[in-house]
């Protein structure tokens, strides 16, 4: 038997004992499941817009940043450690 067989067993019992909890409480999953949509929703909009202002360097694309070599990469994060760590 594969190693993760147990795993998959008991993950779906779990999601069908959750599923028949919200069908026994239908106005709790009515609750829940917009609010747990909304809160991913915006977390993807919160890490999106920092992700475009904060983390991208100006004037260089996401492909741009991608195809740095290694060298450059360890060369900028020596570069940035001494202001992380003032920051800490």
């Amino acid at each position: 038997m594969v190693r993760w067989a147990p795993l998959m067993v008991a993950f779906f019992s779990e999601l069908g004992r959750a599923l028949r909890s919200l069908t026994k409480t239908p106005s709790y999953a009515l609750t829940c499941i917009p609010i747990l949509a909304l809160a991913i929703g915006a977390n993807t909009a919160i890490f999106s817009i920092l992700s475009s202002v904060v983390m991208l360097t100006p004037g260089l694309s996401a492909l741009a940043i991608l195809a740095v070599s290694p060298a450059a990469i360890m060369f900028h994060c020596a570069e940035l450690w001494p202001s992380i760590a003032r920051w800490r």
